[in-house]
């Protein structure tokens, strides 16, 4: 997986994988044409296109080779205290449970930090509670809420933020996510290749000092069982690790 800024060319995937998204996240709360109309009302060409030309504005792929994964795009606001706004965070449903979504929130609060932002804003409807939890297990609190209009119909968009400067801003690999009541942190930059996606280690704390467990990002639970030959596979999902080399000490 690699990042990149947005080009024009992009344009039409990056309306197809906002469809497919909006269509997985929020159906049936949103019907096939009121998602198409907020694909029209907020992912046209000419949107993509000053999104891109905008200095101000970061338009980011998440891509493997040739495929699009996901995109976020963020902007910074104000001037007595600059906001990184995330507008937009799209993962394609095929690929997520990979860990796309964090690593895409981390990137795009990286460049934002790095244009002045003091703290990011992010933005769901109310009735995607997968897009609050989301933001909420990467440190961010409800903020405050609005009404919008998507085509004829009027929906509540729920704002989400944190201050830059706290823990887990910015370009750390390192995000925290709750598991049994308590917060882990997922070492994105130490992942290993499952058969259905990758497993993360996760850390008691931001200095690495303990190992908990292994996030399985197919089902995003830490069941995880580690055999003595250096695998290991999720008990929830059956993705599995086999280690990269056989050596005598596992014999």
């Amino acid at each position: 997986m690699e990042f990149r800024d947005a080009t024009p060319s992009d344009a039409e995937r990056i309306r197809e994988v906002a469809r497919e998204s909006l269509s997985a996240s929020y159906a049936p709360a949103l019907d096939d044409e009121t998602i198409d109309a907020a694909v029209e009302q907020w992912y046209t060409r000419e949107n993509i296109q000053r999104a891109v030309e905008e200095e101000e504005t970061m338009l980011l792929l998440a891509v493997d080779g040739d495929e699009m994964l996901g995109f976020s795009k963020g902007v910074v606001v104000g001037r007595r205290e600059p906001v990184g706004e995330i507008h937009w965070l799209h993962v394609a449903p095929d690929h997520r449970g990979r860990g796309v979504g964090a690593r895409l929130l981390d990137h795009v609060e990286s460049a934002l930090g790095d244009a002045g932002a003091e703290r990011f804003a992010g933005f769901v409807l109310d009735v995607n509670e997968a897009g609050a939890a989301f933001y909420e297990r990467h440190g961010y609190t409800e903020t405050g809420s609005r009404d919008i209009e998507i085509g004829e119909a009027e929906f509540l968009e729920l704002e989400f933020g944190r201050r830059s400067d706290m823990d887990g801003a910015g370009a750390s690999p390192l995000q925290p996510v709750s598991v049994e009541g308590a917060t882990r942190y997922v070492a994105y930059d130490e992942g290993e290749q499952g058969s259905l996606a990758p497993f993360y280690p996760l850390y008691n704390d931001r200095e690495r000092s303990a190992q908990y467990a292994y996030l399985c990002s197919n089902c995003e639970t830490a069941d995880v069982a580690v055999n003595s030959m250096g695998g290991y596979e999720c008990n929830t999902c059956a993705n599995r690790h086999k280690p990269s080399r056989w050596d005598a000490a596992y014999l």
